[in-house]
Parts: C-alpha cells; structure tokens; sequence
C-alpha cells in the first residue's frame, strides 16, 4: 500500500488485485489495529470520473446558486489523459478505490469522512460511502461520532445527545458556555422551554436555523 500512488491510473483494472495478500494484509492490519481511514473519496472522483472543464459530480447540485467565479473553478474537471491511456481507464481505475472503500468497511476499517475540498464535497462524500456498502447511518456516523472518537472526543461531540455541544466545532474551543451545551432545564417540562431554547439562540446569533431546531428537538425529548 504505501508503494501505491493512487494518483496514478491503472491502465487495465485487473492490475490491481484487491483480494492479493499485499492488499489483504493491509486492510486486517487496519481492521486489528483500529487505524482509521479517510479515503477522501470525492478528491479522486474529481480527478478521475470528469472530462477535462466537466463538473466534478460532487459539485453538480450547486449548479446555478454559486457565484460565476467560484463554479468556473470547479469546472477543472479531471486529470488530463495522457496519449495511452484513455478516460476509461481512469474510471476503471475509479471504481477500484470504491471496491477498495467497502472492502475497508467490511474488514471493519474505522471509516472518518472528508473531502479536502471546500466543504460542501461532504454531502458527495458520503453519498460515494454509501454506494460503497455503508447504511445511511454508517455513512452519518462517518461525518459525526466516528471523527468524534478519533479524536477522543466522543464524550463532548458528535451526536445529539444532553450534555454535548450544540455545534460543530465547539469542541476545538477551550470553554463552551451554557447556551452551547444541550442542557435540559429541570424545572420546565413543557414546550415552553424549547420554545425559550429557540428564541434564546436565534437571540444570541449562536446556531443556524437548523442547528436550533436539532437543539431543541433534543430538549424537548428529555422532558
């Protein structure tokens, strides 16, 4: 594995054996020793799959809602194909990465998500982790609790859950305050305090919309 240069296409797909020993090993020394992965898939995909000045497919929603500049520059497109091979063979060698993903996944490789890309890739991301095998909540877990447990920060982040912070990120912060942190008031038991949750938020400008409706949600279930 660590002789591979996966930015390299492999010309005819049978050249890569992924159930050789050199590539089982790999995978069950990964799998023992809980040694993460995060495959980056939609950074190859971009290379790979598009046509040169194509837009990459990770892209493809935000077609019309990103300013002119900004979607010229995802419009790079793939790698350019050399003289003996063709884009085929760059598909080819595509789709053995996502065979490669779920053979990951199976063995029980600790799957993280990312995308090395501007963030909106991650909605890709974990569309490609689902083709791959993973359920939709494997693929969610992949984004949220499995980063979490790397880190080992499973106990502060990563789901939704009372006690944890409210909001991505909070955990790189070296204090999170109370309008933060899913806290449950004891002495309220009806609506009116996910209601009082929500104006207090959208008050201090601390959640986007969304996160506040899965901040009170959470309140709320504890009542």
């Amino acid at each position: 594995m660590a002789s591979c240069d996966s930015r390299v296409p492999v010309a005819t797909p049978g050249n890569v054996d992924l159930d050789a020993a050199p590539m089982k090993t790999v995978v069950a020394t990964m799998a023992a020793k809980k040694i993460y992965s995060d495959p980056t898939m939609v950074a190859f995909e971009g290379l790979y799959v598009p046509e040169n000045g194509d837009l990459s497919p990770a892209y493809a929603p935000f077609v019309g809602t990103l300013p002119p500049a900004t979607e010229r520059g995802f419009r790079t497109g793939g790698f350019a194909v050399p003289k003996d091979l063709t884009r085929a063979d760059y598909r080819a060698s595509w789709a053995k990465l996502v065979q490669l993903l779920a053979k990951m996944h199976k063995a029980g490789v600790p799957i993280v998500a990312g995308t090395d890309g501007a963030g909106i890739e991650i909605i890709r991301e974990l569309e490609i982790y689902h083709e791959a095998g993973l359920t939709p909540a494997e693929a969610l877990a992949a984004a949220t609790i499995m980063p979490a447990r790397l880190v080992g920060q499973e106990k502060k982040t990563g789901s939704i859950k009372v006690g944890k912070n409210g909001r991505p990120g909070a955990g790189r912060r070296r204090s999170v305050g109370p309008s933060r942190r899913f806290a449950p008031d004891p002495h309220r038991h009806d609506g009116r305090q996910a209601d009082g949750c929500r104006r207090a938020a959208h008050r201090r400008r601390i959640l986007r919309p969304a996160e506040v409706r899965l901040r009170c949600r959470a309140v709320r279930s504890t009542s």
